[in-house]
């Protein structure tokens, strides 16, 4: 079993989502995240008001998939987030040593 991290533009997020239901990739979380670039830093206007912004906002998908399945959504979400711009974001496939499903309270995957 992989755990798939995809943290991508929140724009992107509904074109990303749409593209799993597309191909069948069902069970997805999604969480509002910041990411922290101190080497960037940029200035932002407000109400007049200059800031300077070292985070940007992102949006955090987590897919947990067969391994054989894995390659398949990192290839769905890469090319429905991806704008050919710097700061598209990242994705990380992890393994996912044990999953518990709550309702069972029974291990459902284990390597």
């Amino acid at each position: 079993m992989k755990k798939i991290e995809a943290f991508i533009k929140p724009f992107a997020l509904e074109a990303v989502r749409s593209a799993l239901l597309a191909e069948g990739i069902r069970c997805v979380t999604t969480a509002d995240a910041q990411e922290f670039n101190g080497d960037r830093p940029f200035s932002e206007r407000f109400r007049g008001t200059e800031y300077v912004v070292d985070q940007t906002p992102r949006a955090l998908l987590v897919v947990l998939a067969p391994d054989d399945e894995a390659p398949q959504v990192v290839r769905v979400i890469r090319d429905a987030a991806q704008t050919g711009h710097p700061g598209d974001g990242r994705i990380i496939v992890t393994h996912a040593e044990e999953v518990v499903d709550l309702d069972a309270a029974v291990p459902v995957a284990h390597e």
